[in-house]
C-alpha cells in the first residue's frame, strides 16, 4: 500500500467515524428530548368562543416564547365545553383517560371549574388546575386549583369607593344568576346595602336586557350596575330605553374588542380592570396574531407561560413550582401565583370610557 492510499484510507475511516459520531449524538438528543402533554378546556364554541380564541392565542405565544430555552415539547390538547359545566366533566375524563397531562389550563368560570375539581382529585391529584377564572371563595378547599382572575372584592372595590365618593343613594344593580353573578349581588349588599334600592337577576344567557332595565328606571336610579354578557348589549339597550343620564358601572374588564361594539353607548360608563397592557406585549402580540389583545389574551400568556416553565423546572411538583415562577417579563404587571394559588397582579383601577377609550377615572 502506498502512502498516498494510506492516507486515503484513513481519511475515509476518520470521516465515517465522524459521521457516525454525528448521528448517535442526533440521536440521543431525540432521545433526551421530553415531551408533555397540557390538557386544555374552553369553549371554543358558542357566545364565548371570540374570547377563547384570544385565550388560546395567548397560551400559543407562551409556548412560543418558551420553546428555544426548555428541553421539552409542549403538546396543547384543546377540549370544547361550550361552557357548560357538564361537558367540562366530560372534557376532563377525556383529557385524563386518553393522556398523560402534566397540567390543565382552563376552564373559563368557578362553576365549570368546580364540576372538574373532584375529577382531578380523585384520578390526577398531583395535575394542577389552572383555571381561566375569577377567584371564588369555594376554590379554598381544592389543593389543586390555581386562579387567575380578581375575586369580587378585589374587582368591586373601586367601584365601591366611587359610589361613595358621588354619594350616590338609590342604585341598581342587573347581575346573572351564576356564581360570580351571586358573589357581585352578595359584595354589594355588604358594602352598600343603604345605598342599594334593587337586584334584578337575570338568567345566564339571557340577551333581552330590557324587561330588567325598565324595572329599575321605573325605581329612578341615580346609578346603576350591570354584570351582563355581553355588556356591549346591555349598554345598547340601556340607550334605547334612555337611560343614560346617571353612572353606570360595567363588569366588563378594559376589553377595547367589546367597547368597540357599542362606543356611543358604553360613552361615560366606568368599568374596574387590571393597568393598561404593558406596550412590548401589546406589540408582541400584535405581530404575531394581527390583533390587539384584552386582559384575557395577556392573562392567558402570563399563565401558560408560568405553566410551562413549573412543568420544565418542577417536574416532580408542578403545583408547588407554580408558586415559585417569577415570570422575567410577565404580559401584566407583578404576575405570579401566591401561596393561597390566586394571581398576583397591581391593585385594579377604575376607568371611565370617554371617546371611545378607557380612561383613568379622576
Amino acid at each position: 500500500m502506498t502512502s498516498k492510499q494510506g492516507y486515503l484510507k484513513r481519511a475515509v475511516v476518520i470521516a465515517l467515524l465522524a459521521a457516525f459520531v454525528s448521528f448517535g449524538s442526533c440521536q440521543l438528543n431525540k432521545k433526551t428530548r421530553q415531551s408533555a402533554d397540557i390538557g386544555i378546556i374552553l369553549p371554543l364554541t358558542g357566545d364565548l368562543a371570540n374570547i377563547s380564541q384570544e385565550i388560546r392565542d395567548g397560551f400559543e405565544l407562551a409556548a412560543r416564547n418558551v420553546k428555544g430555552s426548555t428541553n421539552i415539547e409542549f403538546n396543547f390538547i384543546y377540549q370544547d365545553d361550550e361552557f357548560k359545566a357538564q361537558n367540562s366533566v366530560t372534557a376532563a375524563n377525556f383529557l385524563l383517560n386518553n393522556h398523560k397531562i402534566k397540567a390543565l389550563l382552563g376552564p373559563l368560570g368557578p362553576q365549570n371549574t368546580l364540576a372538574i375539581a373532584p375529577v382531578l382529585r380523585q384520578k390526577a391529584p398531583d395535575v394542577p388546575i389552572v383555571a381561566m377564572s375569577m377567584c371564588s371563595p369555594a376554590f379554598e378547599k381544592e389543593e389543586n386549583v390555581f386562579c387567575v382572575y380578581p375575586s369580587a372584592e378585589d374587582q368591586l372595590l373601586p367601584i365601591v369607593e366611587k359610589i361613595k365618593k358621588l354619594d350616590l343613594k338609590k342604585v341598581g344593580v342587573v347581575t346573572d344568576i351564576t356564581e360570580p353573578g351571586i358573589n357581585v349581588a352578595d359584595f354589594f349588599q355588604e358594602q352598600i346595602k343603604d345605598r342599594i334600592i334593587d337586584i334584578q337577576k337575570i338568567a345566564p344567557d339571557e340577551r333581552d336586557f330590557r324587561t330588567a332595565i325598565t324595572k329599575l328606571k321605573a325605581q329612578n336610579p341615580d346609578g346603576i350596575i350591570y354584570k351582563a354578557t355581553p355588556p356591549s348589549l346591555f349598554a345598547k339597550q340601556m340607550k334605547e330605553l334612555d337611560l343614560t343620564d346617571i353612572p353606570a358601572f360595567a363588569l366588563m374588564e378594559a376589553d377595547e374588542k367589546e367597547l368597540a361594539k357599542a362606543p356611543d353607548a358604553f360613552e361615560g360608563h366606568y368599568t374596574s380592570a387590571a393597568p393598561p397592557i404593558s406596550d412590548w406585549f401589546n406589540q408582541y402580540f400584535m405581530d404575531n396574531f394581527g390583533y390587539t389583545p384584552s386582559f384575557y389574551g395577556r392573562i392567558a400568556y402570563d399563565s401558560a407561560k408560568t405553566v410551562l416553565l413549573a412543568i420544565d423546572k418542577f417536574s416532580g411538583n408542578i403545583s408547588a413550582g407554580l408558586k415559585e415562577i417569577n415570570l422575567d417579563k410577565p404580559a401584566m404587571q407583578g404576575f405570579r401565583f401566591s401561596e393561597d394559588r390566586k394571581a398576583d397582579r397591581v391593585n385594579m383601577t377604575l376607568y371611565q370610557i370617554k371617546g371611545g377609550e378607557f380612561v383613568v377615572a379622576e
